[in-house]
């Protein structure tokens, strides 16, 4: 993911939807690296979300 594509994400402009869930987990990840409380998301648990989106760790 580049700068454009964060920007995209960032402001909701039509964003990669793999993208949006990459910043979701990595600002997830900086919470619990941090010690803070993570509060649940909503998830693809689908078994299709592998197809739906080209993402490393979807459903995660």
């Amino acid at each position: 993911m580049n700068l454009t594509d964060l920007d995209s994400v960032l402001s909701m402009e039509n964003p990669n939807p793999a993208y949006v869930w990459k910043v979701r987990d990595y600002l997830e990840d900086m919470l619990k690296r941090e010690g803070k409380e993570v509060y649940p998301w909503s998830k693809m648990a689908h078994y299709s979300a592998n197809r739906w989106f080209s993402y490393d760790t979807p459903g995660r």
